[in-house]
């Protein structure tokens, strides 16, 4: 009985390390938006985010799923990292660009997508 509590323990520690609140298989993040009811978490806005972004609120990049981190932008938001505009724009379109963005809380930069 000890090993059957010890197993369960150690699965819901598992799954739960796993979890991004807000995040799952099939949530919406990444897809074009007009409003945070279009998103799971909410609609990111304005010449930054040409057509809207499904992104979620963050402050530090573990809030955020992995290949994305925790932007310095409208209050902090998760963006997709990326290597190459020419994956930006296949991932969210043609006006979208791989530059370095300052991160949220930390004083660093990375590259993500963002809008041209």
């Amino acid at each position: 009985m000890r090993a059957l509590a010890v197993f369960v323990v150690l699965a819901a520690l598992a799954a739960g390390a796993a979890v991004v609140p807000g995040c799952s298989d099939d949530d919406n993040l990444g897809d074009s938006c007009r409003s945070d009811k279009e998103c799971d978490g909410r609609c990111a806005e304005g010449k930054d985010f040409p057509d809207g972004l499904c992104t979620y609120a963050c402050d530090r990049e573990l809030d955020c799923p992995d290949g994305w981190t925790c932007a310095d932008r409208q209050g902090g938001v998760c963006l997709k990292l990326c290597g190459s505009s020419g994956a930006c724009r296949e991932d969210f379109g043609a006006e979208w660009t791989c530059r370095d963005v300052g991160l949220h809380n930390s004083g660093q930069k990375d590259r993500v997508c963002i809008g041209d």
